[in-house]
This record gives C-alpha cells, sequence and structure tokens, in this order.
C-alpha cells in the first residue's frame, strides 16, 4: 500500500478515537461523526489526495498544501484547496445545525418545565451560579478587617 494511502487509512481511526492525527497538518482537517460515514469516506480520501500531494511536492510543516504557489497555482493545488475549503464547510455547517437542533431542544425542555411549574403553581428553580472566586484585589473578610485595620494604624503600622 502506498504511504499517502496507509496514512489516509490510519488517520481516521486515530482521529475517531480523539487520539494524536499520525502527523501534525491532519489536524487541520475536521474529525467526521463517528456516525457519518459519508464524511468519514471523504476524509479518508482527502487525507490521502493532500499527502499524495505533500509527499509529490516535498511538503512540509503544518499546513495541509503548504504555501499557495507565488505564480498561478498548479490547477491540482487549486483542486485539493478548494476540496479542503469544502469539506471545512461543511463540517462547520454539520455542526452548526446540531447545535441549533440541540438548542431548540433544550429550549422545549425548559418551556415545558416552566409551563408544568406554572400549572402546579410553583416555580422552577433557581439555576445554581457556579461561584467565583474572591477577586485578589477585593477587601479582608469581615473577620480579618478589624486586625487589619488595628495593625494599619498601630505604631509602625502602613499608615
Amino acid at each position: 500500500m502506498p504511504q499517502a494511502e496507509r496514512l489516509g487509512q490510519d488517520a481516521l481511526p486515530a482521529a475517531l478515537a480523539g487520539q494524536k492525527a499520525p502527523q501534525k497538518w491532519i489536524e487541520q482537517v475536521p474529525v467526521p461523526d463517528e456516525e457519518d460515514t459519508g464524511h468519514q469516506h471523504l476524509y479518508r480520501r482527502l487525507v490521502t489526495a493532500v499527502a499524495d500531494w505533500r509527499l509529490r511536492q516535498g511538503i512540509t510543516g503544518t499546513d495541509p498544501l503548504g504555501q499557495a504557489p507565488k505564480t498561478t497555482a498548479p490547477p491540482e493545488w487549486q483542486h485539493l484547496s478548494q476540496a479542503l475549503d469544502l469539506y471545512r464547510t461543511a463540517r462547520i455547517t454539520d455542526r452548526l445545525q446540531l447545535l441549533r437542533v440541540r438548542r431548540e431542544a433544550d429550549r422545549e425542555r425548559l418551556e415545558a418545565a416552566a409551563r408544568q411549574a406554572a400549572e402546579a403553581g410553583t416555580r422552577p428553580p433557581p439555576t445554581p451560579r457556579p461561584a467565583r472566586a474572591p477577586h485578589a484585589h477585593a477587601a479582608p473578610a469581615a473577620a480579618d478587617a478589624g486586625e487589619h485595620c488595628r495593625a494599619s494604624t498601630a505604631p509602625g503600622g502602613s499608615f
């Protein structure tokens, strides 16, 4: 099996398992969903095609295609660049849609809970807020405040 194909085959299981990519540049290609076999197939083909390009052009570094050519880009570079952009855009669009669906489901769940609480004549419990750490320049605690003031005004104190 050629090196580029092997890299494409190895990259997908590593990505799906959340492991380190076989090469750093592969991290620039969004990981497909575990359930989406179509995106997995595209991911494998894209990684294989880019790996082949990189091997033939001697490209190193984290940018999948390397620097854009200074003159007119070769058709293959343009094709791969467009394929990467389209794949990234598709993954971002899919993830945004998933977030919209989750947000809508959360909204419906919260509205249903509020309606149930209103029908029952009770208020829903307040959402707990995370505790904040005291600010570094906050005043001393009340128990320490008296001691702080006495120390500051004592002879040789800071006042």
